[in-house]
């Protein structure tokens, strides 16, 4: 499951939740409606209240009670919800917070393999320019102490030129140079 999931499951608990105590806030003010009622009608009955008004006034509050008694039954079972969904959603709560420290650590990890992955870059861009160095400078070697370049020759020749001019050619470079 992943962070946005979790997240949607918390949300939806906490939107159930209010809306079971929205419905217990209506119970609750029908619970007062149906009990003053009842009060009403008792503070009604006097000395003076004929027997007929007053079986009347007996079945209205009976009446009364048994709406009463349903919306405590109502109520009970609001409750029960409430609970059961506050248990869920602290159980989605440790689920979203397993995720999201799963999620961070997924992001250390990848930002610690980007670190790496950068190092390694600078560590081959810098072998890189010392490699270049060493290549320059050891252009710069080619003049030995005296300042003088040093080169390697090849004489091209023709095989019936050998005797007759290379090799004399050969040994004056030679001697001239060494």
């Amino acid at each position: 499951m992943s962070v946005e999931q979790a997240q949607r499951v918390v949300n939806q608990f906490n939107k159930e939740i209010a809306d079971l105590e929205k419905k217990m806030a209506d119970l609750v003010k029908k619970e007062a409606d149906k009990t003053k009622r009842i009060g009403d009608i008792q503070r009604s009955i006097t000395k003076n209240t004929s027997a007929t008004s007053l079986r009347s006034k007996d079945r209205q509050i009976e009446r009364y009670q048994k709406d009463l008694s349903r919306v405590l039954s109502d109520k009970a079972d609001i409750n029960k919800k409430i609970a059961d969904k506050r248990m869920r959603l602290a159980d989605a709560t440790v689920k979203l917070q397993k995720e999201e420290t799963t999620h961070a650590k997924s992001l250390a990890k990848q930002q610690e393999k980007g670190y790496i992955t950068y190092q390694k870059q600078i560590s081959d861009l810098t072998k890189q320019i010392k490699a270049q160095e060493n290549l320059v400078s050891s252009k710069e070697n080619l003049f030995d102490s005296s300042g003088a370049e040093e080169y390697d020759v090849f004489v091209s020749h023709a095989t019936e030129d050998k005797s007759s001019f290379c090799d004399e050619f050969v040994q004056v470079l030679k001697d001239k140079y060494e």
